[in-house]
């Protein structure tokens, strides 16, 4: 069994309604880790069936949502064969389950553990340190696990947002790893990823960013087919779309409220900027909203 999950607190509960949509219409399901949500929305996860609680819970004392993704050991289902993790704020533009499993088949016959892309600014460890550095002065942490550990700083910088982890003890590492780094820092979970992934270098397996987590100026170069049968991005499939950039330049936080039978649900979403893909992604929102209106005036 290959288990999707993702993870949001109150804040980002309603972008996670979107990769909900757009995986179900797609075919498959994604449970939602619970990050900080709300009693009311805990409550209507876990009516569809789509809410992960941590096992063993996150101590209290790490407050920040990062810390819980770090810890997606703890959410992920023990009995599962391998686990892709998606950020709450990507969607699906066609079923990719076939792509996953072909994936980690090809994964376990080479003794691969984890499959991830590259950041799209391609940077190595080092640069990344040094842009951290130049712009937070908190790169400190990382560089000296780093040290500790004797990772190359040649080794790419690859993105968390999306995975396929094939071994729970590389997912167990990372939430070690995460959890050590107090207080936090610049994007202190992707590091311990980072981290966690170029502990045994030859077994990481790289996969194109543009088919897997089209973000940041990959994003300009996404094409829809008119005729509804999927993406591209520079000529290859388009399976991931992430609503994230460097600066808001392809994305907006937007504010969409919508009234439902006794209540209302005001919503604060990453948009993208791109008008045909903001559509598509306001679409999956207000279909998501439609179908379940009733259970959501009900919890919220």
């Amino acid at each position: 069994m290959i288990e999707y999950l993702t993870g949001a607190d109150d804040k980002l509960f309603a972008q996670s309604l979107i990769l909900l949509q757009s995986m179900e219409e797609a075919g498959g399901l994604v449970r939602v880790c619970d990050f900080g949500l709300t009693e009311g929305e805990r409550r209507f996860l876990e009516s569809l069936g789509r809410l992960a609680v941590a096992d063993p819970p996150v101590p209290a004392r790490l407050d920040h949502a990062w810390y819980h993704k770090g810890a997606l050991a703890s959410f992920a289902r023990p009995d599962a064969e391998a686990v892709v993790w998606l950020d709450a704020d990507m969607i699906v533009t066609a079923d990719p389950r076939a792509e996953v499993e072909g994936i980690v088949s090809e994964m376990r016959a080479a003794g691969q553990s984890i499959a991830t892309t590259q950041d799209v600014i391609e940077l190595n460890l080092g640069d990344t340190i040094r842009r951290i550095g130049a712009a937070h002065e908190n790169a400190r942490p990382f560089l000296r696990k780093l040290e500790e550990t004797g990772i190359s700083l040649e080794l790419p910088y690859v993105n968390s947002g999306f995975f396929v982890a094939r071994e729970r003890k590389l997912l167990e590492e990372w939430r070690r790893i995460t959890f050590e780094f107090r207080p936090p820092h610049c994007l202190f979970e992707q590091n311990a990823f980072n981290i966690a992934v170029w502990l045994e270098p030859e077994r990481v397996r790289l996969l194109d960013r543009r088919t897997w987590n089209i973000c940041g100026r990959d994003l300009d170069s996404v094409e829809i087919s008119d005729s509804g049968a999927g993406a591209l991005c520079e000529g290859r499939p388009a399976l991931v779309l992430h609503a994230t950039d460097i600066g808001y330049s392809q994305t907006e936080i937007i504010a969409k409220t919508v009234v439902l039978p006794g209540c209302r649900l005001a919503a604060r979403l990453k948009a993208l900027r791109d008008p045909r893909l903001r559509e598509i992604q306001i679409g999956l929102f207000e279909r998501f909203v439609s179908r379940n209106q009733e259970a959501l005036a009900e919890m919220l």
